[in-house]
């Protein structure tokens, strides 16, 4: 079982890491490449860590909104980010279905797959139809599966993590 003071602390840690990626990665990515995949993992890694670790309702909403509040203090302009914090909304969802344990049993690891692809996708569509005034059928076959390849690469990096986190926190898991 994982602590109250720990639930908190993962929140409060896992915020601003979520600003600053978006603050610095994902505009990197963007001006290198053209493309918002970065800018997927700096929004999915924190949250797939978060969640996976506090494993309570509202940790992925809490930290995609204090962490948009911190980035837009670092860049008043990136209003952006709030198709990002829509989306956290369908991720939340998707990973209560499984308690928060985005790891161990492969039930759980597809469910985190899932959450992360559908909602970096669900991002992509936002953020091209209502940021970028884009039509829907370009945001559905264009910026949503690019988001949505940016959420591949949150899982690459987020899974490993999260199961090293549990492991150094001892955080147990549940059999069935």
């Amino acid at each position: 079982m994982v602590s109250r003071t720990l639930r908190i602390s993962i929140i409060a840690v896992s915020s601003p890491l979520w600003a600053l990626l978006n603050a610095y990665v994902g505009p990197i990515g963007f001006q290198l490449f053209g493309l918002p995949v970065l800018c997927d993992l700096s929004s999915y890694l924190p949250l797939i860590i978060a969640a996976g670790l506090a494993r309570i309702p509202g940790t992925a909403i809490s930290v995609s909104l204090v962490g948009s509040l911190i980035l837009l203090l670092l860049r008043p302009g990136a209003f952006h980010i709030f198709g990002f914090v829509a989306s956290s909304i369908l991720f939340e969802a998707l990973a209560l279905t499984v308690r928060y344990k985005l790891t161990g049993r492969l039930l759980n690891t597809i469910v985190a797959c899932i959450a992360t692809i559908a909602s970096a996708y669900l991002a992509g569509v936002l953020i091209g139809i209502v940021f970028m005034g884009r039509s829907l059928e370009w945001a559905l076959g264009y910026w949503g599966p690019l988001h949505a390849s940016g959420g591949v690469l949150a899982l690459i990096a987020g899974l490993p993590t999260l199961k090293v986190l549990e492991k150094a926190l001892r955080i147990e898991k549940e059999v069935r």
